[in-house]
């Protein structure tokens, strides 16, 4: 079989921009900081609002920041700190629309380092978030679809 180079290169660019474009692998990719790690939230719609997500970063390894971007292209950042009892705490969550949002971490998986939090917004929606070094791993775990978009509102959300 001969192969031409044309497809090689189309290939792996195909592959390289597809790599970049998955929000819970990208997001650390241009950092140095080894404690960074993807974010990602369901945010539950209100009867007037859309479905959102957001994707994003925290750094940090007893308190840090967090932030990312909403799917609606709007901007957020937050503070985090871990708890003596081992729970966790969004604070401080701010978005370029007026949202603004707290959660509480209460829950870890222990193969993947990945923990669960809920939390509100100023809007009354609810937020569930996901924050680890492999979150893709965390989700296929529970069946869920591995595409961000299906992921809010699967059964193991709530």
């Amino acid at each position: 079989m001969r192969v031409s180079t044309t497809t090689i290169c189309t290939t792996l660019f195909i592959t390289s921009i597809s790599a970049l474009a998955d929000p819970l692998t990208s997001q650390c990719a241009d950092s140095l900081d080894q404690t960074c790690v993807p974010v990602f939230a369901c945010i539950e719609p209100l009867a007037s609002s859309e479905n959102l997500t957001f994707t994003g970063r925290a750094k940090g390894q007893i308190e840090g920041a967090i932030s990312g971007q909403l799917s609606n292209g709007v901007n957020c950042k937050a503070t985090w700190r871990a708890l003596a009892d081992g729970r966790g705490r969004v604070e401080n969550g701010d978005c370029e629309d007026g949202r603004q949002f707290e959660a509480d971490y209460s829950f870890l998986d222990p193969e993947t380092n990945t923990i669960m939090g809920q939390g509100l917004t100023n809007l009354g929606e609810r937020i569930t978030a996901w924050s680890g070094p492999d979150l893709h791993k965390f989700f296929e775990r529970r069946g869920a679809d591995p595409t961000v978009t299906k992921r809010c509102g699967a059964p193991f959300v709530s």
